[in-house]
């Protein structure tokens, strides 16, 4: 495990901090003063860390092969998808560095994944691994086919109803969805995320979360 994980897993801070803290000098590793922030941890380091005026001593074995934890959330309409917009959740949740997995922009709402594991959200949100998403889409002005084709033409695209589409994404851009029915002529009044790989939203309601097993997801 990299310094700055443990760093951020032992003070419970932001790896940002943790950089600081390399970077001023204050972290040494068997009392060597290290600034690298990839350098990698074994059990047997001692670690002492002044921060506030106090220096703070600990073992990396205490922190290394420590659980991991996933979670599958209903995030809100109107949550912006950050460390800070979900506080509220994060809180109650109340597991250090929980973070978000990838994003979900404000106005949408549905599946978000959580997770402490910095691997498992690498392959979530790298474009190498095209984890697929799946949205229902309530659209507003609907009313030829054309205006499905275009649609067809960014999207897999499947008709739900008279009015709601599900679309499948394999690489996420800012507010793709929206742009590209905006171009449609289509007014977007819905989007409800229902699955990420082989995570699916289920019977989760609004402001939901529960645990979910990683092994075995389809990305």
């Amino acid at each position: 495990m990299k310094l700055v994980q443990i760093l951020a897993l032992a003070l419970q801070i932001p790896r940002r901090k943790t950089i600081d803290l390399l970077t001023q000098q204050k972290v040494k590793v068997n009392n060597i003063i290290t600034e690298q922030f990839s350098f990698i941890v074994s059990h047997t380091d001692l670690i002492e860390v002044e921060q506030d005026h106090k220096k703070l001593q600990f073992k990396a074995a205490d922190f290394l092969n420590l659980p991991k934890n996933y979670f599958a959330f209903y995030k809100p309409k109107g949550i912006i998808t950050s460390i800070k917009g979900l506080n509220y959740y994060l809180n109650k949740i109340n597991i250090p560095n929980l973070k978000p997995v990838g994003r979900l922009d404000q106005e949408s709402e549905g599946l978000l994944l959580l997770s402490d594991d910095g691997d498992f959200i690498l392959k979530f949100t790298h474009p190498q691994f095209h984890v697929s998403k799946k949205y229902l889409v309530v659209l507003e002005g609907l009313k030829e086919e054309k205006q499905l084709d275009f649609l067809n033409s960014f999207f897999d695209l499947q008709v739900k109803s008279a009015n709601t589409v599900e679309i499948e994404l394999k690489e996420g851009k800012n507010r793709h969805i929206r742009r590209a029915c905006s171009q449609a002529g289509l007014f977007v009044k819905r989007i409800l995320r229902i699955s990420i790989g082989g995570v699916q939203l289920n019977n989760l309601k609004v402001g939901e979360w529960t645990k979910i097993n990683p092994r075995g997801l389809l990305i």
